[in-house]
């Protein structure tokens, strides 16, 4: 299983690069993030960048893939895309998380990744209000 999981690791660390790349040239925070979540929290004066952002979920990839590990265990056939809506406090925490978009048959993985998503620490930005963003989470075997 360990080879499996480095793999899967590392596949997140080149996908997460190349996102990087992509991001920085068309990344719109608030695509595809439903109005009543953006209008729950409002906007105020904290800038992030997308590259911290995925510094973060970065971090974390060992953690995601091993509730992928779990979700497989269950159902070998299992993967997809989830995207995740998040509201980011000034000082780094998650306010709130919703999967907005899914291709994934397993609200119990969809669940875990939620639990572990609110526990991420983004660290403390100058401003005020909430940091409404989207964040695709790809999970294959591959």
């Amino acid at each position: 299983m360990g080879g499996r999981l480095a793999h899967a690791t590392l596949r997140i660390a080149v996908t997460a690069a190349l996102l990087s790349l992509t991001a920085c040239v068309a990344y719109e925070p608030l695509a595809g993030v439903p109005k009543p979540f953006v209008e729950s929290y409002p906007s105020g004066s904290q800038k992030r960048s997308i590259l911290d952002l995925q510094a973060t979920f970065a971090k974390r990839a060992p953690d995601y893939h091993e509730l992928y590990e779990q979700a497989l265990r269950e159902d070998q056939n299992i993967g997809g895309e989830i995207v995740l809506a998040l509201a980011l406090t000034p000082d780094g925490r998650v306010a709130d998380c919703q999967v907005i978009r899914s291709a994934m048959p397993s609200t119990q993985l969809e669940a875990w990744v939620l639990a572990l998503t609110g526990q991420l620490e983004f660290g403390a930005v100058p401003g005020e209000g909430y940091y409404v963003f989207h964040y695709p989470l790809q999970f294959s075997k591959t």
